[in-house]
């Protein structure tokens, strides 16, 4: 038969160990004993000190106190989430660890506490916020915590009071200090809310706004003419000189109420596009006026936003809004 496991020696260290003691009193005492005797007497001896030193080495090692993980991630989320509610920068930048990143939808990663703070300053001025997340998991390894969380966010708008509402998930990296105080390292989070449809380009609006401009900047009024629909109702903006016949109903009223005047009372009067914005059937542009008028010799530059309305290929509306104070100033002596 093999060795009794050692378990079955360390059973018995205490009982071989009372006998090796009452061999050692019997000679203490001054028993006689044989040669054989003596012997077995060291042996005894030595073995129960080899016992005890094999019984002290298998007492087991001290270990470090488990972390009650549910209490640390109910402590950790909470007051983060607090933070963030304060609306209070320096109260969430507390919580932040110096390698810090944000990983916010729709744009770069933010990283360092710097960085992390004009981000976040910036989202305070324009927003009073109210977050609520919920943790999904939580696993600590170390002196790391990773936490998969889902949130509910309204941004109030400061300015108009505008409220803005979203959902979505998001991952907290918590990071455990030399001084024992956890910080957010990493919060990277993405909306559920989906994108509005898009719907298909179309610039079939755009083609006879654009011939307007490049009729009357060529003189062509066939042109020009050629580019309205027969009902086409034309407005100029309130307190331009001009909008005393508002509103010119049909190419005739434009023509005759509105471009003879134009081409009498100024030299050189101009209107050229910068931009195009179109939108469906609406479009609208963005550009400059310019001429001297003959009657006072006074330069007009202002800019001007034109509103234009186009069904089947053809303008139907349009609507000015410019500077009519700079604009009636110039016609003004």
């Amino acid at each position: 038969m093999g060795a009794p496991p050692f378990s079955a020696v360390h059973t018995d260290n205490s009982s071989r160990s009372l006998r090796a003691n009452a061999v050692l009193r019997s000679v203490c005492n001054g028993t006689r004993g044989t040669s054989m005797q003596r012997t077995l007497i060291l042996t005894v001896s030595g073995l129960s000190l080899m016992l005890a030193a094999c019984s002290g080495a298998d007492e087991p090692a001290a270990t470090a106190p488990a972390i009650d993980e549910a209490a640390l991630e109910e402590e950790l989320l909470e007051n983060y989430v607090k933070a963030i509610n304060s609306n209070d920068l320096d109260t969430i930048m507390a919580m932040l660890a110096e390698d810090v990143a944000f990983q916010a939808p729709h744009g770069p990663e933010v990283v360092g506490k710097e960085a992390v703070r004009e981000w976040v300053g910036g989202y305070y001025d324009a927003f009073d916020t109210q977050w609520k997340k919920t943790s999904l998991s939580f696993d600590v390894s170390g002196d790391i915590a990773v936490e998969r969380y889902a949130y509910e966010s309204n941004d109030t708008l400061k300015e108009t009071g505008d409220v803005f509402t979203d959902e979505g998930k998001g991952i907290n990296v918590y990071k455990k200090g030399e001084d024992g105080k956890w910080l957010v390292v990493i919060d990277g989070w993405s909306t559920d809310v989906p994108l509005p449809e898009m719907a298909a380009s179309d610039d079939s609006a755009k083609a006879p706004v654009e011939m307007i401009y490049e009729g009357f900047a060529a003189g062509d009024m066939a042109m020009v003419l050629g580019t309205m629909s027969p009902d086409i109702v034309w407005n100029e903006a309130e307190g331009n000189p001009y909008s005393d016949k508002n509103p010119y109903e049909g190419p005739e009223a434009v023509l005759t109420g509105l471009f003879a005047r134009l081409g009498g009372e100024w030299d050189g009067f101009s209107a050229t596009p910068a931009e195009f914005v179109v939108d469906g059937d609406r479009v609208v542009v963005f550009g400059r006026y310019g001429g001297i008028n003959l009657a006072t010799g006074k330069p007009l530059d202002v800019p001007f936003v034109h509103s234009w309305t186009v069904e089947d290929g053809k303008i139907i509306a349009f609507q000015q809004y410019t500077d009519t104070l700079t604009h009636t100033a110039a016609m003004t002596e």
